[in-house]
């Protein structure tokens, strides 16, 4: 059958709203790259916190973005503990301890939600319902919503890293760490900042996503692998070329399915890892 506008003007708006969602999770993970040089296998875990954290409070304070940036903070504060009690004590030694530290959050985080919620999926409430008219298809309020909140959190990100004292000092570490600590950057401060961003990026993508994907305690897993390619893609560290790739993958991914099997979505996003790897092996944006 023949795609018609209409198809291809929801699979691209669809592309766009998982795009952004992607995005968020990996300008957080490429950002703790870039500061921290660590690369953090857990963080599709933090995503997962995310949504069960708006879940949780939801009902006590009745807002559903209310709820989600309760939740963000609460996963970010978390995720600066974490990187303080174990990963600064380990910070000048292998990088292979940070991986298998990282990794063994993945399983203490997957077992503690499956001991507290259990392994059922889960729903979330929408934060919005109903749908708009579009040249002359319906879509969904709550995906127009995910792009609209992930653009606003994408902004306001810009904004912290180019415009506050500490966003500056995140940048100069991740351009070099030794002479951001010899003008006066404080390094643990700085690295517990980043973490702190990253994980509460990922719960807010949690968010966007959760109300149209729903919630398992593996979701993180499926998110990780996008946010892996699109980190690789736009090149380790850039966190604009972490937002530029992710756009990449998503559209590609959804404007797919109009032609091809949905599973080829994935297989596409692989063999574009492939070719800009063999291109620029430090991909689009990095040096």
């Amino acid at each position: 059958m023949p795609v018609t506008a209409g198809e291809i003007l929801v699979q691209l708006l669809n592309g766009i709203s998982i795009g952004l969602s992607i995005a968020l999770i990996a300008a957080g993970l490429t950002l703790i790259f870039g500061v921290m040089d660590i690369v953090n296998f857990a963080h599709g875990e933090f995503y997962m916190l995310g949504a069960y954290g708006t879940i949780v409070i939801l009902p006590l304070v009745g807002n559903f973005w209310l709820g989600l940036v309760l939740a963000a903070l609460g996963v970010g504060l978390f995720g600066a503990a974490l990187e303080r009690l174990t990963l600064k004590p380990i910070r000048e030694r292998d990088p292979l301890q940070s991986l298998i530290v990282t990794f063994g959050f993945i399983l203490v985080l997957q077992q503690l939600i499956l001991e507290i919620f259990g392994g059922s999926p889960r729903g979330m409430p929408t934060p919005i319902s109903g749908t708009i008219n579009v040249a002359g298809i319906t879509y969904p309020w709550v995906r127009i919503a995910a792009i609209v909140g992930a653009l606003a959190v994408l902004a306001a990100l810009f904004v912290f890293l180019s415009k506050t004292r500490l966003g500056i000092h995140m940048r100069a570490s991740a351009q070099d760490l030794d002479a951001a600590r010899t003008l006066g950057v404080r390094s643990d401060r700085v690295f517990s900042t980043s973490f702190a961003i990253s994980t509460a990026l990922a719960a807010l993508a949690a968010g966007f996503m959760a109300p149209i994907r729903g919630v398992s305690p593996t979701m993180g897993v499926g998110v990780i692998i996008d946010a892996f390619i699109v980190v690789i893609v736009g090149g380790l560290g850039s966190v604009v070329g972490a937002i530029v790739a992710a756009l990449i993958i998503g559209l590609t991914q959804s404007m797919t399915v109009l032609v091809l099997p949905p599973y080829m979505s994935q297989i596409i996003a692989l063999g574009l890892l492939v070719i800009v790897l063999l291109v620029k092996p430090t991909g689009l944006f990095g040096e």
